[in-house]
């Protein structure tokens, strides 16, 4: 339900079963090692959060929809950081997929 929102936003045709859920959530990472490496990974968690954000409110205003990667961030962190499910009807909405099977 997590990073695969993420990687099935790179199909040509995005399908999602009717009885599924999606969760847009914040991306993680488990950091350990020297002030260096944590500082790379901290820099990579960073960069992948932005990349999430501005591929998500891409595909959303590409379906004619309002949505700034600020929007999407908002969605990741609702409900104190868990994020936001979205029913097959939601993601459909969002232009997240093409159609419910």
């Amino acid at each position: 339900m997590s990073m695969g929102v993420l990687i099935l936003q790179a199909g040509d045709i995005r399908r999602m079963p009717s009885n599924s859920r999606m969760l847009l959530h914040p991306t993680s990472t488990r950091i350990s090692g020297d002030i260096g490496r944590a500082e790379f990974h901290i820099e990579e968690a960073r960069a992948l959060y932005t990349m999430y954000t501005e591929i998500i409110s891409e595909r959303v205003r590409n379906a004619g929809k309002e949505m700034t990667p600020e929007d999407v961030s908002n969605l990741m962190q609702a409900n104190a950081g868990v994020g936001t499910h979205l029913t097959s009807e939601q993601a459909l909405e969002f232009g997240l997929i093409d159609e419910i099977v």
